[in-house]
């Protein structure tokens, strides 16, 4: 049965009342692989919602969900594109064979979001807050198209309808759903009407006399400027000092109807020299839906880790606007070093191409490396191309020494792998490939000390994006006279390093006396020393304008010297600041305990000290500003977004700063979850003001507990607001 519910929620903004509508339509448990088939590795669905299902003018979609069956072993990243646009249509016409003419033109829609969904491992309702509003005319109907362009996963064997969304049937049972899939190929969306139709197994097109449950979050269109800026953060290529990187773009976007004017923009922390504005063009008054473009470029001046921000002010919003800008410089001894001349290509090292989960270790020999007092920072693999290849898969990747020079006798079981807690955990993330062939670089989230005594081993755990017979490879140097790699692939059950299940469609595990051929980039190791060095300050950020008044500071030890035994605290309004008070070298922040004054500059340092004969380490004095007092209308919106932002470092060990802005004064929660997603931390369950904030996690779990190296998930939840991204503890 159809079902329209309609909730009224009222959203406090800076002392303003205004009403947020939801409408849910359907309430049915009919089980759909729509909007998205997770099943497949790509899937593009059209779905048709009639004007009198909606019935709400003058007001812009800026949230929707849908109802998720849950089952999963673990929660799952998906990459979502989806549009909307207004149709006259009602359903999709059954005109087999002539199906690609059934879906709705291209030209119609406007995308509106194109980011990561988490799927959960339980079930309920999947927000996904648009990047873009969508201003619905109540005139026409409307149509979503939602692209899934990251594989997908077969379904676990004993849930087998797991991965599934609810749906409920139309009234009338006419068509108003059609989703079409491939277990390959990515679907084009600009070429979706034309697209070679590459099918295999089930029926390519399902249309569905029904449409997913739905809830469309509403609110009215603002009459002021909203500042909104795509990507909110950019890691730059590895570089060695003197050259300069390729562009990042940024685009700002104006969601709001009154006029946005950007009034200045800086690049600004700790490594601030190190980037560079590139491009920023004059035109920078912006109305309803224009956009502009900043280019930044990355030029690393020394070796080293570089954190800085690209800073922006309007002309309307009470705090700047930061992008958190990274990049990593080289040392003048750097070195590119390859393993490997072979042209076979086998599709099975370092992952298997030819099924969707794959796990693997492999052996590079020390005699084969032999480089000394070096870091490993990236590697890459030799990647053959294929005609029409277009994927992408996530991989974690593994470093370990090893005595072992190949793998004994197999029993072919879990136990012919080493076990992954000798290794350590480098990168996680997600990999494209094209059709073009030629070396696809990773570079480490955390780089590895190599000794150049033991060999080495690699692990690659591979989720999503394996194709079919004949499917792409790396190239290998193979006959070797050792066993020097296993692999095992597999559908239908996920592979998990840390327990390690055989099950679904398997290949089972091969043995191989090949090794794909390796490109490792190796840089001068930065040993710590024997002396205390400055502490690192992280936030407020130096020269800091518009800080709100429940300010923190927050700082952490500089891995390159010894771990001190307190921190001195210095602050105050005067340039040298006062001592104020010593903290154990376990505490990271420090909040004053008077209330700040409006518009004023305070001045901060931390020093290093310790007990023994080391002299102190004092960091530079950093300085900010506090808010001014504005006299804000009871009709004025702050076009700030509530957006939970990125933590800095990922990976970390052991404490990391988590940043978030809010657009109301609002109670929050953020909450920290493991792989499993079970709950080990309340980071954070009280009332905030509108603004930037940041707040500490030190790797602890809610008894006090150090936590393991892994995989976490961070959740805020405020009102009208709920988001989880991933960050990785490496130890």
């Amino acid at each position: 049965m159809k079902k329209k519910l309609l909730i009224v929620m009222c959203i406090l903004v800076v002392g303003q009342l205004f009403a947020q509508e939801i409408i849910q339509i359907g309430d049915g448990s009919e089980l759909s692989y729509s909007p998205v088939n997770v099943v497949f590795d790509y899937s593009y669905s059209q779905t048709i919602y009639l004007q009198e299902e909606i019935n709400l003018s003058d007001n812009e979609i800026y949230k929707i969900e849908f109802f998720w069956t849950g089952g999963l072993s673990t929660p799952r990243d998906k990459i979502f594109e989806i549009y909307m646009g207004h149709t006259t249509e009602n359903n999709f016409i059954d005109s087999w064979p002539q199906y690609v003419n059934t879906i709705l033109p291209i030209s119609i829609f406007t995308k509106v979001f194109d980011g990561t969904v988490l799927l959960p491992d339980e079930p309920g309702w999947i927000e996904i807050n648009l990047d873009i509003p969508f201003l619905y005319n109540n005139l026409d109907n409307l149509a979503i198209a939602i692209n899934q362009v990251m594989p997908g996963f077969l379904l676990n064997e004993e849930m087998p309808f797991a991965g599934q969304f609810y749906a409920s049937h139309t009234p009338e049972r006419n068509n108003r759903t059609e989703v079409r899939y491939r277990p390959t190929d990515r679907l084009y969306w600009e070429n979706i009407e034309e697209e070679a139709h590459n099918w295999f197994w089930l029926d390519p097109i399902l249309r569905y006399d029904m449409t997913p449950n739905i809830r469309f979050h509403f609110k009215p269109s603002s009459p002021e400027p909203i500042f909104t800026i795509t990507p909110i953060e950019h890691s730059f290529s590895i570089l060695s000092a003197g050259e300069t990187s390729e562009p990042a773009v940024f685009t700002i976007r104006n969601l709001g109807h009154g006029p946005l004017s950007i009034l200045n923009t800086a690049i600004t922390g700790q490594h601030h020299e190190h980037f560079r504005i590139d491009l920023f063009p004059s035109d920078q008054d912006l109305s309803y839906l224009e956009t502009t473009t900043i280019e930044v470029v990355f030029e690393p001046l020394s070796a080293g880790d570089k954190v800085a921000y690209l800073t922006i002010v309007d002309n309307y919003s009470t705090l700047p606007y930061y992008v958190m800008l990274s990049g990593r410089g080289l040392s003048s001894t750097s070195i590119s070093h390859e393993i490997g001349t072979g042209n076979i290509e086998i599709p099975n090292l370092p992952v298997h191409a030819n099924w969707d989960q794959s796990y693997s270790q492999f052996i590079y020999l020390q005699s084969e490396i032999d480089i000394a007092d070096s870091e490993i920072i990236s590697l890459s693999f030799y990647y053959n191309g294929h005609p029409g290849w277009n994927v992408i898969s996530n991989w974690d990747i593994y470093l370990a020494h090893t005595e072992l020079e190949q793998f004994p006798t197999l029993s072919y079981t879990p136990n012919d792998f080493v076990s992954i807690s000798e290794f350590a955990l480098v990168y996680s993330g997600n990999i494209a490939f094209t059709s073009t062939p030629g070396w696809v670089q990773i570079d480490l989230d955390t780089p590895f000390e190599y000794n150049n005594v033991q060999n080495l081993m690699i692990a690659v755990n591979r989720i999503g994006g394996g194709g079919w017979a004949n499917g792409p490879a790396f190239l290998s140097t193979a006959s070797l006279p050792q066993r020097r790699g296993i692999v095992l692939a597999q559908d239908g059950a996920v592979l998990n390093p840390e327990n390690i299940i055989i099950g679904g469609m398997t290949a089972g595990i091969v043995a191989l006396n090949n090794i794909p051929n390796i490109r490792f980039l190796f840089n001068a190791s930065e040993m710590p020393t024997e002396e205390l060095f400055p502490p690192i300050l992280l936030t407020p950020q130096n020269n800091a304008i518009n800080t709100p008044l429940e300010v923190s500071l927050n700082w952490i030890n500089n891995p390159l010297g010894i771990q001190p035994d307190a921190y001195l605290i210095y602050f105050g309004e005067t340039n040298p600041p006062p001592f104020i008070i010593s903290l154990p070298r376990e505490i990271n922040s420090w909040t004053p305990p008077i209330p700040l004054e409006h518009n004023t500059i305070y001045y901060w340092q931390i020093i290093s000290t310790s007990l023994f004969d080391y002299n102190d380490a004092p960091s530079n004095i950093f300085a900010f500003t506090t808010k001014q007092v504005t006299s804000i209308d009871e009709n004025q919106i702050i076009p700030l977004k509530t957006i939970l932002g990125n933590n800095y470092p990922n990976p970390f060990n052991p404490i990391t700063t988590i940043n978030f802005t809010l657009n109301i004064e609002t109670n929050l929660k953020i909450d920290i979850h493991n792989i499993k997603g079970q709950k080990v931390k309340s980071l954070l369950n009280e009332y905030r003001p509108a603004g930037v904030h940041n707040i500490v996690w030190n790797g602890k779990d809610d008894n006090g507990n150090d936590v393991g190296s892994g995989v976490y998930f961070y959740r805020m939840e405020s009102e009208g607001y709920v988001s989880t991204k991933k960050m990785v503890m490496i130890k």
